[in-house]
């Protein structure tokens, strides 16, 4: 079999792209393709087998983004982060405090507490800020960080530290800078002290962030719903002590954002809910065709929104079940501890978003899961996959790759046991991104790269140079070619 030929030299770079990142090239063509930036960006971030040598080199490149690349590489062992350490460039020694999720960091290669207390001391605030968000970094660091001269080191403090002690969370609410004081008030920290609630609501940066933690007196919903701020009328629209006049106010507001929040609060009567929904579907506009389905049926995951249904009792979210509205009961279908009979409705819901969710958050049937994947696909963005569920049916896999729908055929490629031949038969699929997935499979074979390195789409292309059976002697020559 001959490699073939590659005249283009986009599709040249992105071929050595994937070479780099290949996991079966000896080390030196990883030395070799150094040489090629874009080829150093992929060997640094990418790469599991960085060693001391390998990541001076890199550094000796000189080249920022490729170190920067390499304190981004969640595989970089400890030693060999602690040189990033004393980088001359910010950019690299903040990439050295990568916040990385803990699954992706394998033993040996975690940023420890002792770089985390030196970087806290960089005399660039970029740095520091990446320190501020490091869930390793100790609690006496970010209590000195809390007090940082920056006001974006105190703004990443308060952000990420949801558990901070109360002095230090007093000081962030009354910070001098305003965006410090929001980020200590997301919806996922803890209610702000009650002695701060005036001050906080005179605030025009924190009054809609604080609302939501009041009680509502009448005279305050009043004023508040003459805010010319839509996201204090939204944060009231939604909160449970809503006077009736106050929401009939709101019923009729310019926003829509205001009239959902109105529609997703526990105490608007449904007959108020049903006037509202089809005013907003009455509504034209190019905005309300987005804002609406976007707020209403992502409301499931927004605790701004929704959150109250979360944690609200159990009876309380059974009672949703009955609700005509789909996003109530995605939201109770997102929550847990669920008794089965409440489940097994959830999974027979007529709205197909009802039945996912339900089935990604709790036990589904295999047979169930297999139908919900079979008839509307997966959300690929929202993990666990059906397909991933341990008790999935492997044998559906087969099927879906000999399937008409684009969608199944790239589910298929998920089974990492999918049989060569049907793995093969994928590469020639006419959807690039199932050409792709086929390109990264672990039973591919050598037969197949020919005509996937010389695919139409490029990224088809950098997969397939991915592949660990690319032949050695292909590999020297697209170096030679390259002049590397």
């Amino acid at each position: 079999m001959q490699m073939p030929v590659v005249n283009d030299a986009r599709r040249l770079i992105r071929i050595l792209c994937g070479v780099a990142r290949n996991p079966s090239v000896p080390m030196d063509a990883v030395r070799r393709l150094l040489r090629l930036p874009a080829a150093a960006e992929q060997i640094a971030r990418r790469r599991v087998d960085i060693t001391d040598d390998l990541a001076q080199a890199i550094v000796d490149l000189g080249d920022v983004r490729a170190a920067e690349s390499l304190g981004n590489n969640d595989h970089l062992p400890t030693g060999v982060r602690w040189r990033l350490v004393t980088h001359p460039e910010p950019s690299v020694r903040a990439s050295a405090a990568r916040h990385a999720i803990p699954e992706r960091v394998r033993p040996g290669c975690e940023v420890p507490a002792a770089m985390l207390t030196r970087l806290a001391e960089d005399p660039d605030p970029q740095v520091r800020a990446r320190v501020a968000e490091h869930a390793s970094t100790p609690e006496d660091v970010r209590a000195r960080l809390a007090a940082d001269v920056d006001p974006t080191v105190r703004r990443t403090i308060a952000e990420w530290w949801k558990d901070a002690p109360e002095s230090v969370r007093r000081s962030l609410l009354t910070d001098v800078d305003a965006d410090v004081r929001a980020a200590a008030l997301s919806p996922w920290h803890p209610p702000p002290p009650p002695d701060l609630h005036a001050v906080l609501l005179a605030d025009e940066f924190t009054r809609h962030l604080t609302l939501p933690h009041v009680r509502l007196a009448p005279a305050l919903a009043a004023e508040l719903a003459a805010s010319p701020d839509d996201r204090v009328r939204a944060a009231l629209a939604i909160h449970p002590d809503l006077p009736a006049s106050t929401r009939e106010k709101l019923t009729q507001d310019s926003d829509p954002l205001v009239r959902i929040r109105l529609v997703q609060n526990p105490t608007t009567p449904e007959a108020v809910r049903v006037r509202i929904l089809a005013s907003l579907e009455a509504e034209e506009g190019q905005a309300n065709r987005f804002i609406i389905p976007y707020f209403l049926r992502n409301a499931w995951r927004d605790k701004a929104s929704l959150g109250w249904l979360w944690e609200a009792p159990l009876d309380e979210r059974l009672a949703y079940l009955d609700s005509p509205h789909a996003f109530f009961r995605e939201a109770v279908a997102a929550s847990p501890g669920l008794p089965r009979q409440a489940i097994d409705r959830l999974l027979a819901d007529p709205d197909i978003e009802v039945r996912r969710i339900a089935a990604k958050t709790h036990d589904a049937p295999a047979q169930i899961l297999e139908q919900l994947v079979r008839d509307h696909g997966d959300t690929m963005h929202i993990r666990p996959l059906l397909v991933e569920r341990p008790n999935f049916p492997r044998a559906a896999f087969a099927d879906f790759a000999v399937s008409e729908l684009p969608r199944l055929r790239r589910l298929a490629l998920c089974d990492k046991d999918l049989p060569a031949n049907l793995v093969d038969l994928l590469t020639s699929d006419p959807e690039p991104h199932v050409r792709r997935a086929a390109a990264e499979h672990p039973n591919l074979t050598v037969g197949c790269l020919p005509a996937l390195l010389t695919d139409d789409d490029l990224d088809v292309v950098e997969a397939a140079a991915a592949a660990p059976l690319l032949p050695a002697d292909w590999i020297n020559r697209l170096l030679t070619q390259a002049e590397l």
